[in-house]
């Protein structure tokens, strides 16, 4: 059947084929995909009742042609901060919903620091990608972002810290003067086995850019480097089949389990109405997120694949 939704913020009508079993949950993620307005930023309303996401379509009584009302559901500012390495701590008035590229937009206008010159890093240990949110890299009201400097343009020896669960120590490599930064990040995979994007490499306070010269750096013989875990807001998870087969999936921690298991069906072909999806012992719901469901990268525990009753 086919139902109208009307945009109060635009005054536009939008229609969608859907099925009297349809939750009204995935009809937010439908108006996601279609309209760009995020599903938690979302309230439906039928005959002056907001819409529960747990319920259908048909639970509601609508029939074909039936009309819903979305409106803009607010999201709350919050208060983060920034230490810029002057010593100065600033504040900002951002949204979870924000991204990296967003904060440094706002410090920016703030600071007049250019964006491509800046360097992110929260907790101390993760240089933060522009394209992952703020609740993507876990940011709540309060906490606090370190502001680096991003260098824009040496070592016949340079020794190179770095950290991990079972790889603390140090390496030596052997390098050019004219070696960018991306060159030295190729020679270190070598030696360690992580993928360049996966880290970034900071000298002095500065988080080395990939283009740059050890040169352009004044990176000299026996300087050193230290490596900091780089992240764009993606994480890991495992799955286990029916059949036993584990497989890893790139996920958000703000995907919902339903976009989990549409990842699944482009993987394995098994449609997503025939999945159930099982974690520490429960079974998980299609609009709750993987943040929601406690599952994060590197738990010991897999989620669970079944086939639907």
């Amino acid at each position: 059947m086919l139902i109208r939704v009307f945009k109060t913020e635009t005054g536009k009508f939008v229609s969608l084929e859907v099925k009297g079993s349809d939750t009204i949950g995935s009809i937010k993620l439908n108006i996601q995909a279609k309209e760009h307005i995020p599903f938690d930023q979302q309230e439906l309303v039928f005959n002056e009742v907001v819409l529960e996401n747990q319920y259908t379509l048909s639970n509601y009584s609508m029939r074909n042609k039936s009309t819903l009302t979305v409106n803009g559901k607010s999201v709350d500012l919050m208060k983060i901060n920034v230490k810029i390495s002057t010593g100065k701590t600033i504040s900002l008035s951002v949204y979870s919903t924000d991204t990296i590229a967003d904060v440094k937009t706002k410090i920016y206008f703030k600071e007049g620091i250019p964006c491509e010159k800046q360097a992110l890093i929260f907790d101390e240990k993760v240089v933060l990608g522009d394209s992952g949110t703020l609740f993507d890299y876990y940011i709540t009201a309060n906490a606090t972002l370190t502001l680096m400097r991003q260098s824009r343009g040496f070592v016949i020896d340079i020794l190179i810290p770095y950290g991990g669960e079972t790889d603390a120590g140090t390496v030596t490599l052997r390098v050019k003067p004219s070696d960018t930064i991306r060159d030295v990040k190729d020679k270190l995979n070598g030696k360690i086995g992580d993928s360049r994007d996966k880290y970034e490499l900071i000298f002095d306070g500065v988080v080395l850019h990939n283009d740059d010269t050890l040169d352009d750096c004044h990176i000299n013989k026996e300087s050193v480097l230290t490596l900091m875990r780089s992240s764009t807001g993606f994480m890991h998870i495992s799955i286990e089949a029916p059949s036993g087969m584990e497989f890893d999936l790139e996920v958000k921690p703000s995907n919902t389990i339903r976009s989990v298991k549409e990842k699944i069906e482009a993987k394995l072909g098994i449609p997503r109405s025939n999945q159930r999806l099982i974690f520490s012992e429960k079974h998980l719901e299609d609009n709750d997120t993987l943040d929601d469901c406690d599952i994060y990268e590197d738990q010991e525990e897999v989620v669970y694949l079944k086939f639907a009753d």
